[in-house]
C-alpha cells in the first residue's frame, strides 16, 4: 500500500532529528507525487530554525540556494514520473516491420527526419546532426515505425551514412522538399538542422508512418532537452544493454563498459567523455529503464 504524506513526513522528520540533515532530492524522486508537499516541509524547516548569526544577506543567499536546490529536485521527480508514462505507453505501441530498401522507405525517412528537426527544434533550436541521427535511433526504438533499422557500428557510434549521403534518402531530399533547412557549419560551430518552408506538410504526412504519432511526439519533446552528446552515449549504452538482455545478463554498470570494450571499434576510447563517466552510465541506464527501452528487471544499479 502507497505511504500517506503523513507516513512520509514523519519519516523525513526522523531523519532530520537523528542526522541533521535531510536529503531533499531524495525524497522528491522517491514520492514525486508529493513533491508540493516535501517543498513545503523543507521551506518550513529553514523558516522555522533561524541562525542567530547570519551574516549580512547570507541567510536570503541560504534560502535562494536552497529553494533553488528543491526546484531542480522537483523538476527531476517530474521528468521521471513524465517518463514512466511514456514508458509505459512506449511498451504498448504496435511496433512495424521494418520497411525494405526503396523509394517508399526513403520518402518516410525523409518525412520522420521532418518530424523529428519539427519537434527537437520546439524544444531547443539546437539541432546538430549527432542530436538528429541520435534521435532517429531512440525514436525507431520507442516508437517502432521501422525505419530507422539500419545503424551501423562505428568509432563515434551508431551511424547511418544513408541519412546523410544517399540522394534518394531523407536528409537531401528533405531539403530538396523544403521540409528541412540546414544553416551550414561556421567555424567550430557544427551544421544546424531548422524547420523548413515546407515543415507542416512533412510532419503531417510523417504520421502516416507511424504507429503512434502522438506518442512520438511527446517523447521527441523529451529528449529534445538533452544534447547530441547525452543522446549519443544513451544509444551506446541502449545497444550494450539490448545486447546484454538478449544474452540473459544483469546490466550493471560493470557490464555495459565490458560491453562497450568488447566491441572493437570502440575499446576504451569513449570512457575520455564525461558521457560516459560511471555516473553518467547509471543515470542513462535509470533514464533508458523509466522509458521501458530497456528491461527495468534486469537493470541493478546497486
Amino acid at each position: 500500500m502507497a505511504e500517506t504524506f503523513e507516513e512520509v513526513r514523519s519519516r523525513m522528520q526522523r531523519e532530520l532529528e537523528e542526522s541533521g540533515f535531510l536529503d531533499s532530492r531524495r525524497w522528491l524522486r522517491e514520492f514525486p507525487e508529493y513533491a508540493s508537499e516535501i517543498q513545503d516541509f523543507v521551506l518550513a524547516g529553514i523558516e522555522e530554525d533561524p541562525v542567530p548569526d547570519w551574516a549580512p544577506g547570507e541567510q536570503e543567499a541560504y534560502e535562494t540556494a536552497a529553494a533553488r536546490a528543491i526546484a531542480d529536485a522537483g523538476r527531476e521527480a517530474k521528468l521521471r514520473v513524465t517518463e514512466m508514462k511514456l514508458g509505459r505507453r512506449i511498451t504498448a505501441v504496435p511496433r512495424r516491420e521494418p520497411l525494405p530498401e526503396g523509394s517508399t522507405r526513403n520518402y518516410a525517412r525523409a518525412l520522420l527526419m521532418a518530424f523529428t528537426v519539427h519537434h527537437l527544434y520546439e524544444r531547443d533550436p539546437w539541432v546538430d546532426r549527432v542530436k538528429l541521427y541520435k534521435s532517429l535511433y531512440l525514436l525507431e526504438e520507442a516508437v517502432g515505425p521501422g525505419v530507422f533499422t539500419s545503424f551501423e557500428v562505428t568509432t563515434y557510434g551508431l551511424f547511418d551514412a544513408d541519412l546523410k549521403h544517399a540522394e534518394d534518402d531523407a536528409e537531401k531530399r528533405g531539403i530538396r522538399s523544403g521540409w528541412i533547412e540546414i544553416d551550414p557549419k561556421v567555424g567550430d560551430r557544427p551544421d544546424l538542422f531548422l524547420p523548413g518552408p515546407k515543415t507542416a506538410e512533412a510532419t503531417e504526412k510523417a504520421r502516416d508512418y507511424l504507429p503512434d504519432a502522438g506518442l512520438a511526439q511527446e517523447f521527441l519533446t523529451l529528449i529534445g532537452r538533452f544534447s547530441g552528446w547525452t543522446l549519443g552515449a544513451w544509444q551506446t549504452i541502449h545497444l550494450v544493454g539490448k545486447r546484454l538482455a538478449e544474452r540473459g545478463g544483469v546490466i550493471d554498470l560493470a557490464s555495459v563498459k565490458i560491453g562497450i570494450l568488447e566491441e572493437s571499434a570502440w575499446q576504451d576510447s569513449k570512457f575520455g567523455f564525461r558521457e560516459f563517466h560511471d555516473d553518467a552510465i547509471e543515470e542513462a541506464l535509470e533514464h533508458l529503464s523509466r522509458l521501458r527501452l530497456l528491461p527495468a528487471d534486469m537493470i541493478n544499479l546497486g
